[in-house]
């Protein structure tokens, strides 16, 4: 191709070096070898938080990137600002005790290991954890499906009873496909009505669809 663009949400994934594959297939050698973009830019940003690197590389990279912010008004004037409104629930009794149990359990483990393995069980329990707050059973995958067995699904049911009987337009979001499932069934109870589920394993069609719909 004789020009290249590419997109992207995050241009920094997991580590520096990110940055460089996607420079590399859109101005290819613009960065240098992928070892000596290692040594001048990511090993001194990353370990040695170097501003002065930083600083450098923002300046190299900026008349190849275009950026839009939700915070830019140049882009499109009639956005509505954005308001939040922060909802605590509490972890039911059942809730509690797993989520107790998965952490003693877990912080042993931790403490008998040490390296990659130490923080593989560290995200591994920050994601049961999450899982657990959000019902017992996406976690387990067996026992209760009923809303009422998660604080943070019962939350939700009256949230949704309320925007709905408003005749407001409302979009639920989790990370997790499994957790997806069970708000289908949950917001189906609450509303006697099927929600649009778009997800990943959604073709183009279906999620057009879904949109349009909408």
């Amino acid at each position: 191709a004789d020009i290249r663009v590419a997109m992207s949400g995050t241009p920094v994934e997991n580590r520096l070096s990110d940055y460089w594959s996607i420079f590399d297939f859109v101005n290819k050698g613009y960065l240098g070898s992928f070892n000596a973009f290692n040594e001048e830019f990511a090993k001194p940003i990353h370990f040695n938080h170097d501003m002065a690197r930083v600083e450098h590389f923002k300046r190299i990279t900026a008349p190849f990137l275009l950026r839009r912010l939700k915070t830019d008004k140049s882009i499109i004037s009639d956005l509505p600002d954005k308001v939040e409104s922060n909802y605590y629930s509490s972890l039911l009794h059942d809730q509690a005790a797993l989520y107790q149990s998965i952490v003693d359990q877990t912080i042993a483990q931790i403490e008998g290991s040490e390296g990659i393995e130490r923080k593989g069980l560290v995200l591994k329990l920050m994601i049961t954890l999450k899982q657990i707050g959000n019902h017992p059973y996406q976690y387990l995958r067996q026992g209760n499906k009923e809303i009422e067995q998660s604080g943070k699904s019962q939350l939700l049911a009256e949230l949704i009873e309320s925007i709905t009987e408003s005749g407001e337009k409302v979009l639920v979001c989790t990370q997790f496909k499994e957790m997806g499932d069970l708000l289908t069934q949950f917001v189906t109870r609450i509303t006697q009505m099927p929600p649009l589920f778009l997800h990943g394993g959604c073709s183009r069609k279906q999620r057009d669809e879904m949109v349009d719909k909408f």
